[in-house]
């Protein structure tokens, strides 16, 4: 998908995310500060991108990858999960067109309500979210356990 944005001479499209890309967005995130955890291997994107398929998208430039964001539908609501940009492309609107466009195909798919999972000490994606219209839970903790 063209998006119109051109970042040091080349334009920066969508498409969707394939595990193909695996290599390349765990270097995305590992450059980025994105947490790095059990399933981030590439059979555990794998079984995620099959189990919601045509959600997780990447931002590409030049067919390098410079934005990502792993998308999930429950059946219920929709999941955001690490979205990352190069430092060289950010402020300049990649994470919004990335949320957004998560959010057209989650709503496509009959989802009604999207979170995402954030970092606290991410001031920046906080900031991105607010800006979106997301809420912030104040009252509600999330766990989790190693199976």
């Amino acid at each position: 998908m063209r998006t119109g944005l051109v970042f040091h001479g080349g334009e920066l499209r969508l498409r969707t995310a394939t595990v193909r890309d695996h290599g390349a967005l765990m270097a995305l995130w590992l450059r980025n500060g994105i947490a790095v955890r059990d399933g981030d291997d590439r059979r555990g994107v794998g079984l995620m991108l099959r189990r919601n398929k045509g959600l997780s998208i990447v931002a590409t430039m030049d067919g390098a990858i410079v934005g990502s964001v792993l998308v999930t539908w429950d059946g219920r609501r929709g999941w955001l999960h690490h979205l990352a940009v190069e430092r060289a492309c950010r402020r300049a609107g990649v994470a919004s067109l990335l949320v957004a466009e998560a959010e057209r195909r989650l709503r496509a798919m009959g989802a009604t309500r999207v979170k995402a999972e954030v970092y606290s000490r991410n001031r920046a994606s906080r900031a991105l979210f607010r800006s979106m219209g997301y809420e912030q839970y104040e009252r509600l903790l999330t766990f989790g356990k190693r199976l």
